[in-house]
């Protein structure tokens, strides 16, 4: 899989959130989008997995834009701040309902639980759950089976000391099933740890890259 992302921009009124942010993933690598709060981190990833559409550029992955590829069998994981619209479904019942949406068996979920410690959290109601364990939750949809990209929007928010210990187990068990891993965060450790490649992004516009070359061919 390879994801190619070229002199991709978004604005929002005023606002310009990206501005001209082009690099690829290819597959087996994991890359880490760095910057501050309002850098455009969140803004890139929610183009990337196809939420927002952008306002210049573009986004493909082997060639097809998003929801092209995704119809073509391309498998894209989200892992984001937290956990929403879940009602009043347990901690159990809420992956399985993620799991049913990416198309896989539910005898999945149990494993991906106990990877992310919350074995014993499973018949909790997620509305009563610490924003520690909904955080924990929102990454355990990146452990529901192989994936051919996983991108994650700040994943150790909320989360104990071994938060990155947990991040960096997941990315490597993705990259080494020959998927790719695109990581936005604030904390730079993170992003070493984790990942290969840094790319520094401030007020939307990539400002330095470090483990290899951000343009794209």
């Amino acid at each position: 899989m390879q994801l190619e992302i070229i002199n991709l921009s978004k604005r929002y009124k005023s606002i310009q959130a990206v501005d001209g942010v082009s690099f690829k993933v290819s597959s087996g690598e994991a890359v880490a989008v760095v910057g501050s709060n309002g850098s455009g981190k969140s803004s890139l990833l929610r183009m990337v997995v196809g939420l927002d559409r952008p306002s210049g550029g573009s986004v493909t992955m082997n060639g097809w834009d998003v929801a092209l590829a995704v119809k073509n069998g391309v498998r894209i994981r989200l892992v984001s701040d937290g956990v929403a619209g879940s009602g009043g479904r347990t901690v159990r019942r809420h992956l399985e309902a993620v799991a049913a949406m990416h198309g896989l068996n539910k005898s999945i979920v149990l494993e991906a639980l106990e990877e992310v410690s919350l074995t014993r959290a499973a018949n909790i109601r997620v509305v009563d759950c610490s924003a520690g364990m909904r955080q924990r939750l929102a990454i355990a949809v990146g452990w529901l089976g192989p994936c051919d990209l996983l991108v994650m929007d700040e994943p150790t928010n909320s989360l104990d000391s071994d938060g990155t210990a947990l991040i960096v187990r997941l990315v490597q068990q993705v990259t080494d099933n020959g998927g790719a891993v695109l990581l936005a965060t604030h904390d730079f450790g993170l992003a070493v740890s984790a990942c290969g490649r840094q790319i520094a992004l401030e007020k939307g516009v990539i400002s330095g890259c470090v483990g290899g070359h951000h343009d794209v061919d």
